[in-house]
């Protein structure tokens, strides 16, 4: 890792147990979920969306879990807040972190984590918006913690993510669907 890694102990275990719950509510074959919270206690959860848009006749774009868990907490926040001010609500958010996690089940029925880190955007979205802290899986199953500050953002990409140890294996590679409009 290119960052430095906070503790993890019990509170984060139960944590990423709780986003590996809500990833299996997802209907993607890749299962992410996540939760923001503070302390210990759950605030809000949510999960990537399959919500697709066609953009040049792909299929394309969903929702990652981080982004999805985000709007749904601002979107409750700003109700109960009646605040505008960005600055003022990024205060606010620097009290609160998010977990996220990508789970999918083996062979033998066992859930297993895979890795979760954020990708370049959604870290980039969750430092806007100030939350300060993410706890992932990550390739080997195990539960990390970083400050987002820390993580360098310059290596994150699909490539370098599939290029990790086993990840090939474990995922279930599904084809590009294309839109076609022909009947």
């Amino acid at each position: 890792m290119d960052h430095k890694q906070l503790h993890v102990g019990k509170k984060e275990h139960r944590l990423a147990a709780l986003a590996a719950i809500e990833s299996r509510k997802s209907d993607s074959s890749f299962k992410h979920g996540a939760i923001i919270y503070q302390g210990n206690k759950k605030i809000c959860a949510g999960y990537n969306n399959t919500t697709r848009t066609c953009y040049r006749k792909n299929i394309c774009c969903t929702i990652h879990a981080e982004m999805d868990t985000v709007t749904r907490f601002l979107n409750s926040f700003i109700k109960i807040h009646t605040t505008r001010n960005d600055n003022k609500i990024r205060r606010k958010m620097s009290k609160y972190s998010i977990c996220v996690v990508r789970s999918s089940i083996d062979s033998n029925g066992k859930l297993c984590l895979m890795n979760s880190l954020p990708c370049r955007d959604c870290l980039r979205k969750l430092q806007m918006v100030g939350l300060n802290k993410v706890i992932y899986s990550d390739h080997n199953e195990e539960i990390r913690a970083a400050r987002i500050s820390d993580i360098q953002t310059n290596h994150l990409n699909w490539s370098n993510v599939m290029k990790l140890p086993d990840v090939m294996n474990k995922l279930r590679i599904v084809p590009l669907i294309r839109y076609n409009q022909k009947n």
